[in-house]
């Protein structure tokens, strides 16, 4: 059988990149314009800017709590950035450069992401879809159910597959998943 590829979709992802995409692009134009107001403005450093701007959101906690939540802020949000940035990065190169991020072959389900991983269907009895609606959202995975015996360190203890974002619904993987299982099965009698 032909290997089937599931992508992460870029349509059902766009809100979350263009969302992303403003919300850096206008803190960088706020620290920018402070940046520009601070050289403009020579009685003040950019440093006393934003620990005056710190220290006006938060002047009934005092001089201590701002300065903590200056030292805090910009690690933050640096991290923010960088794995944003990464997310992006790589859906978009996969995207053009198709390559998917599950893979179901005849003999396994691949994860492809850092490192991999690779799920035998030897090792695994069903595959189950789940949904379930909290406070007005819906949650919806893959359960995977392996055979007695099966060392699950083997697969990083992964339980679930994350069925959100993708180019197909995840009632057809699980739908497609199953069938190359029980194929496998059929092969293996």
């Amino acid at each position: 059988m032909e290997d089937i590829g599931i992508y992460r979709s870029i349509r059902k992802n766009a809100v979350l990149l263009v969302c992303g995409f403003l919300w850096i692009a206008i803190t960088i134009s706020q620290l920018a314009t402070a940046f520009i107001f601070t050289i403009v403005d020579e009685r003040k450093s950019f440093i006393e800017y934003w620990k005056e701007f710190f220290l006006g959101l938060f002047d009934h906690l005092g001089v201590f709590m701002g300065s903590v939540l200056l030292i805090i802020f910009v690690p933050v949000y640096f991290f923010i950035i960088y794995f944003y940035f990464r997310w992006a990065y790589r859906l978009l190169r996969d995207r053009i450069k198709h390559i998917p991020y599950y893979i179901i072959t005849d003999k396994s389900f691949i994860i492809n992401r850092a490192g991999g991983l690779e799920f035998s269907f030897a090792d695994i009895e069903t595959f189950i879809y789940k949904r379930e609606k909290v406070k007005g959202n819906t949650s919806k995975w893959i359960e995977i159910q392996y055979k007695k015996g099966v060392d699950l360190k083997k697969y990083d203890e992964v339980t679930c597959i994350e069925t959100q974002g993708l180019t197909a619904s995840p009632e057809n993987l699980c739908d497609h998943l199953n069938e190359r299982l029980a194929a496998t099965k059929k092969r293996a009698l």
